[in-house]
Formats: C-alpha cells, structure tokens, sequence
C-alpha cells in the first residue's frame, strides 16, 4: 500500500494512458491482421487441401484467441484485486476518521474543563499545541488515504478499459472462428462428396468388370465372391465415427478428474448461465476450435453439455494436452 501512495500522479497518468493506447493498438492490429484469414484462398479444386487449409487457418487463429482470453482473465484478476484493495482503504480511511473525530472531541473537551477550572495559562497553551498536533497527525493521515484511494480509483478505470479492448479482442477472435467453423463444415460436406463419387466410380468399374462376358472359346469360371472383394452396393462417404461405448481411457487422468470436480462437480450436463457448458465447461468457441484440432467435425456446434462423455472427455484432453491448463485458469496441477 505504501508504494502506491508514494508514486507521484503525474508519471502513472503517463503511464496508464501509454498502456491503455498500447492495448488498444494491439487490438487493432491482430483484428486487422485476421480480417482476411477466412476469405484467404483454398483450392476449390482439392477438397482434401481445403479441408486441411481452414483447419490450419482454424489452429492459428486459436493460438491467438487462447492468448486473449488468457490476457482478460489476468485483467479480470487485476480488476478484483483492486476492487479488494480500494474497498480496504476506504475502511480504514474512515475507522481512522471516527478516531479523529473522538479524539478531537476529547482534547477539545479536556481544554475546555481545563480553563473552567482556572488552570495556569501554561496549561492551557501547551493544550492547544497537542490539539493543533494531533489535528496536522490526522490531517495527515487522511491525505495518505484520500491519494491512495484515487491513485486506485485511477489504476481501476485504466484497466477497466484495457479489459474492454481485450474483450473486444476475444469476440472479434470468436466471430472469425464462426466463420472459419463455418468454412470448415463446408469443405468437410465438399471432401465427402469426393470420397462418394471415387466411390461410387470405383464400384461402378468393378460392376463393369465383373459384368464384361467372356470372349468366344474361353474358359468361363464362376467368379467367387467374398465379403471383402464384393463391390459396394453404394457410395460409402467417410463421417467420423461415433464416441464408442464405454468410458474415456483418459476420464479417469488427474488433471481431468480436477477440472471435472472445480468446474461441475462431475455433471456432464452441466449448464452455466454465462455460457458455458458440460463437466469441463467449455466455451462454444473454445469446444469448437478444440472438435476442428482434434478432427471431430461432427462435433462443432453441437453444445458440449449435450455431448456424450466420452466427446467431453476426448476434447478437455485434446485441449490439454493443446493448451496446457491455461485455457481452466491453471487452478488444477
């Protein structure tokens, strides 16, 4: 406490007004450098290269959303610290004026009945010196208090505006991620067109040659079949496959188990008014980017508390293992 009241205004003003510009700045250029990432061109003539092209675009981009969520988390943190600490001066700047008060009361009081009695002059004067002392203490005192409170006051309103500009930041981020999801949903649907149509020409050649007759004075053999050299009696597309039965190999990890227990309580259907979702609760933005890292299309957009468990297990893992354990605030080892 002491060394915000020693600081000088001057200087934190300079100070706070460079970092709130330099936040907005930096605001600024990352939006301006993502404002093409998801009309950056993808070869429509490969499906399979645009499908790995938006998920590339989607893994960079999440780098930088991860990192600005984690920078308004440490804003969020810094605001309520501040709050603590603004709340706790202003308690004791006025535990401390009350004491004054009294205390004024008293000497005041004291010198009266001093000089009712008839006390020497001597008395009385040296009196009013520790009355006037007591009165430079206090005022003292509460300039301390009364600077320190508007040196926080001032700190408070420099981060609150550097929180907006982040959190302007983090749904810039989340808007390019829904539209990179949304890229990402259609070159999924184009690749899986390719893989039915080189399906479907691949069992259309083996009909036709299964079908061509023998020429004249040939042996004819009847072809043998098995299930596996059958051609298919349609196209066969490619959709990821289903959670399978069971339970996660990774439920029972102890950095899952933590999060699972500080964040829901280990309900998977969990559901947090302010967005977010499941036993991990994850953030839409944050589960989709996870599902598209991951390789689960089929999950993107699907809210993540109606997931199976075993999806929310496999995609906390995945972002673990991605991310670290920033992305839940780093409470759990």
């Amino acid at each position: 406490m002491a060394s915000v009241v020693e600081m000088t205004p001057a200087p934190r003003c300079v100070r706070t007004r460079l970092r709130a510009l330099l936040a907005a700045c930096t605001v600024l250029a990352t939006v301006a450098a993502l404002a093409g990432l998801a009309t950056s061109p993808a070869s429509a003539a490969d499906p399979q290269a645009r499908l790995r092209t938006v998920r590339s675009q989607i893994d960079r981009l999440a780098g930088d959303y991860f990192g600005a969520r984690q920078r308004l988390a440490t804003l969020d943190a810094e605001l309520v610290s501040l709050r603590t600490r603004r709340a706790s001066t202003e308690r004791r700047y006025a535990t401390q004026h009350r004491f004054a008060v009294r205390r004024a009361v008293a000497l005041y009081t004291a010198s009266s009945i001093v000089e009712t009695d008839a006390r020497s002059a001597l008395d009385a004067a040296r009196r009013n010196v520790l009355i006037e002392h007591a009165a430079q203490i206090t005022n003292a005192a509460m300039a301390r208090y009364a600077a320190t409170r508007q040196s926080l006051i001032a700190t408070q309103r420099t981060i609150t505006a550097q929180r907006q500009a982040q959190k302007a930041l983090v749904n810039s981020l989340a808007a390019q991620t829904r539209s990179l999801n949304r890229e990402l949903a259609s070159a999924q649907v184009a690749y899986q067109s390719l893989l039915a149509a080189r399906a479907a020409a691949a069992a259309a050649a083996a009909h036709k040659t299964a079908t061509t007759k023998p020429a004249v004075g040939a042996s004819v053999t009847t072809p043998t079949t098995s299930p596996s050299s059958a051609p298919p009696n349609r196209p066969v597309a490619t959709p990821p496959p289903p959670a399978p039965p069971g339970t996660n190999p990774h439920h029972g990890d102890a950095f899952l188990s933590c999060v699972r227990q500080r964040e829901s309580h280990g309900f998977y259907g969990a559901v947090n008014p302010g967005g977010y979702y499941g036993a991990y609760q994850f953030a839409p933005t944050t589960w989709n980017i996870t599902a598209s890292h991951a390789g689960r299309p089929n999950l993107i957009g699907v809210r993540p508390d109606r997931a199976a468990p075993w999806d929310q297990d496999e995609l906390a893992w995945t972002l673990y293992q991605w991310q670290g354990p920033g992305p839940w605030g780093g409470h759990c080892p």
